[in-house]
């Protein structure tokens, strides 16, 4: 048998075929790129809801220590709100008119002024901000009531033309003796139910509002305040005091107000 050798083209194809091999085997060792990679966080709203007086010394409440966070949509559309505590169990609440209404105790007419009191529960507020830490003053204001026409308790009036008016609240100097409102938070219960970070976060820097009284409806109260900047979160206040002063031989009716919370 007779061997003849690779011609040069032969040779070349080969050692071509080599290399090629070679090179593809080290196509990618060691290499590396990156993809840059955003994410957009759109802060929400501060926001209270109303107090009402569905709360924990209340055992009568159909929804006690609720801490409902219901708007007035959310009332008008019965619809059922988380209301879990952080770390607690998961609770909800099926938001109705229960949620922003409060009760003064009833009376009947008399011959001597008598005072109409109720607990408010259920202050909720709540930073959705995405603040690191804020500053809080929470204010209410009571209205004057009425039951129509001509059935009206007014607050800074004096209808009944009293000279010594005795309660504890009312108020003296240049005031005396005129219808009141008074608010007291000094007793009430704060509950951080959800926060940023610890639920301990902040709180001895959280100071509850004094017992006031005011003869005006465009008065506000302090009913929660922040001594120095606190981490947002949902906080409620439970156990506020409200006392309406109504004058002697008030006239009968069903007679409706308001309290407005804003944070300030």
């Amino acid at each position: 048998m007779t061997i003849r050798p690779f011609s040069k083209l032969t040779k070349f194809i080969g050692f071509a075929s080599l290399a090629i091999v070679a090179s593809i085997a080290t196509i990618g060792v060691g290499a590396a790129d990156t993809t840059n990679v955003s994410l957009d966080i759109t802060g929400g709203q501060l926001t209270v809801y109303a107090g009402d007086d569905n709360g924990t010394t209340n055992p009568a409440s159909p929804n006690a220590a609720n801490h409902d966070i219901c708007t007035p949509a959310n009332i008008t559309g019965s619809t059922v709100v988380d209301t879990t505590v952080s770390g607690g169990s998961a609770s909800s609440v099926t938001c109705s008119t229960n949620e922003n209404s409060l009760l003064l105790t009833g009376l009947t007419v008399a011959s001597s002024r008598q005072s109409a009191t109720a607990r408010l529960d259920d202050v909720v507020f709540e930073d959705l901000r995405g603040l690191a830490t804020s500053s809080y003053t929470i204010t209410a204001t009571v209205s004057d009531f009425t039951a129509g026409v001509g059935k009206d308790i007014t607050l800074g009036q004096n209808p009944d033309t009293v000279t010594s008016d005795a309660d504890a609240d009312a108020p003296t100097l240049t005031d005396a003796n005129k219808l009141f409102a008074a608010v007291n938070a000094s007793g009430g219960t704060l509950t951080v139910l959800r926060d940023a970070t610890a639920i301990t976060e902040g709180v001895t820097n959280y100071t509850k509002g004094s017992n006031t009284t005011v003869v005006s409806s465009a008065t506000p109260v302090t009913l929660l305040s922040t001594t120095a900047a606190v981490r947002p979160g949902r906080v409620a206040l439970d156990g506020t005091t409200v006392k309406l002063r109504v004058p002697a031989l008030v006239q009968a009716g069903s007679y409706t107000g308001t309290i407005t919370q804003t944070i300030v």
